[in-house]
């Protein structure tokens, strides 16, 4: 029994290193490179609107970082406070080869105020990875799932989230089982390769291929240009008291009365 184990454990370990060297540097395709700092070689989030008072978000990250410039795209943190759970964090490291060289498990992770130390009375705060690269290219691989019982701001999916930053692939799925009345938005996809197989209260989108975008003088903001889908419930939950946002004077009246 023991050796069956083992050689389970081996064909695993196997299998897995085959998986990450997937995402050896040289794979990324040529034209992703180009004036990119940091590719997006996979981003997967999902997030389950279990109720009003649970929303589950899975998130798998993985991104390629080419030089220093890229590093603020690595992005392996979540912002929590009360009401807030993060659950699971894990970041996995890997050389230009796509080989493993560091696991950094939650335990591991700094925490601190959300606002640094410029406040001494919020309950806001971050769980973050904090690395220091050894060389460049390297590959960070994020995994995470964040609990949380408030329903009002739901995630927005952008794939493209700033310069010199490119994506081989981005997907979003949000799923709504207790069909919840919902509203989205959809914006500023063009031409861009994005594809949308939402269907039965699943709603899924997928980006891929997308190049790294250079800033010009003039251009209007990134904020305005960045494709995106904001989603909202018209009935939600904060801090354990309901709400509803069907319009703008209904959500300011809410606050009004109740915050």
């Amino acid at each position: 029994m023991r050796k069956k184990f083992f050689i389970f454990l081996l064909v695993l370990g196997i299998f897995s290193a085959r998986s990450q060297q997937e995402y050896a540097a040289s794979k990324i395709p040529t034209e992703l490179l180009e004036d990119a700092n940091a590719v997006i070689r996979k981003l997967h989030q999902k997030v389950i609107i279990e109720d009003l008072d649970r929303v589950v978000t899975n998130t798998t990250r993985i991104v390629t970082v080419l030089n220093e410039d890229g590093e603020g795209y690595v992005n392996a943190y979540e912002f929590y406070s009360e009401g807030d759970r993060v659950q699971e964090q894990e970041v996995i490291i890997l050389n230009a080869e796509g080989e493993e060289i560091e696991k950094i498990k939650k335990r591991d992770f700094e925490d601190m105020s959300a606002y640094g130390s410029s406040t001494l009375f919020s309950d806001s705060r971050v769980s973050y990875l904090d690395y220091t690269a050894r060389s460049y290219p390297y590959t960070v691989i994020y995994t995470s799932e964040f609990v949380t019982d408030n329903s009002i701001f739901l995630n927005r999916w952008v794939p493209l989230e700033g310069y010199k930053m490119s994506v081989q692939e981005s997907i979003f799925e949000l799923e709504n089982p207790k069909q919840f009345s919902l509203r989205h938005q959809e914006s500023n996809f063009g031409e861009l390769d994005i594809s949308n197989t939402s269907a039965n209260g699943i709603y899924k989108y997928t980006a891929k291929n997308l190049p790294a975008i250079v800033h010009e003088s003039y251009s209007p903001s990134f904020r305005k240009m960045m494709p995106q889908v904001l989603f909202s419930l018209d009935t939600f939950e904060l801090e354990g008291v309901q709400g509803e946002s069907i319009d703008w004077n209904q959500f300011g009246k809410w606050m009004y009365d109740n915050l």
